[in-house]
């Protein structure tokens, strides 16, 4: 049997069953990101993702010779002072431009090499480069903040969101380590809200601060809402991790933590898919 890989047709064969939802992908594949986004979106494969042990998680955490974390010198409350910047949502959604960096590179990016990724490669950069510049220029313009605060702002809101996906990958993996064989695509995750899921049990991650969720903003809508009524029904398992407790660092989920949430998955499997 070969490696396991998800597309987006399954995405749509899985979740696309519900009227809610149903609206919702309507909405968005025929909307103005459709030109762009939607093809891009449709076209993912997770593959690379099934691929990571234990010692691509500690490559990122403990990054050799790049010293430089992704929140650099950044000062929270001045980053978070610029609400424009804190709250933007470009049309590539970050998971969207994270996963195809993970994809394209084959491992799992470190902060700097997700940077370079990004300024380079002309999917992300369309998707997040030049939006990001755009938005800080705007700022910049609009409200007169200084370049050096806008740039700030920025830095954190997507360190943010790289570290709050770098965190979901590692719980991600070790379920996969310790049997549960949890499936993710961007598609699942930015549209149905849907983290990631085993079978037809649908999993919601939150670690530390949900309000810095995905690409920095916290949840609209749950996934519960979005899949009710679907038939068969969907179990729901909400993973609450505690929040990082030194500034900087890569706050990973303790193993022990991630096994307890495996053998209670096991335990309570939830309904089969048909």
């Amino acid at each position: 049997m070969g490696r396991p890989v998800t597309t987006s047709e399954e995405v749509r064969d899985l979740f696309n069953v519900t009227a809610n939802a149903k609206h919702k992908y309507d909405t968005w594949s025929t909307g103005h990101r459709r030109a762009d986004v939607v093809p891009h979106v449709l076209a993912h494969t997770t593959r690379v993702l099934y691929t990571l042990t234990r010692d691509d998680l500690e490559r990122v955490r403990c990054p050799s010779g790049e010293d430089e974390h992704a929140l650099g010198r950044v000062k929270r409350a001045q980053a978070e002072s610029v609400a424009d910047i804190v709250d933007w949502e470009p049309d590539f959604a970050f998971t969207h431009v994270f996963h195809h960096a993970l994809e394209t590179l084959g491992h799992l990016p470190t902060w700097q090499e997700f940077r370079r990724f990004c300024e380079n490669d002309p999917v992300a950069r369309r998707a997040l480069w030049l939006p990001a510049q755009a938005k800080i220029a705007e700022v910049q313009d609009s409200h007169g903040t200084t370049s050096a605060v806008a740039h700030d702002a920025m830095r954190w809101r997507v360190g943010n969101a790289y570290y709050s996906s770098v965190r979901e990958i590692h719980l991600i993996t070790l379920l996969r380590i310790h049997g549960i064989d949890v499936r993710f695509h961007p598609l699942a995750d930015a549209l149905f809200r849907v983290d990631a899921w085993w079978g037809h049990t649908v999993l919601s991650i939150y670690v530390g601060n949900d309000r810095f969720r995905n690409a920095g903003r916290g949840r609209k809508e749950p996934p519960e809402r979005i899949l009710h009524g679907a038939a068969p029904s969907f179990a729901f398992e909400t993973i609450n991790l505690a929040p990082a407790d030194r500034y900087g660092v890569v706050h990973l989920a303790a193993e022990k933590d991630i096994q307890a949430v495996a053998e209670r998955l096991k335990a309570n499997p939830g309904p089969e898919p048909p």
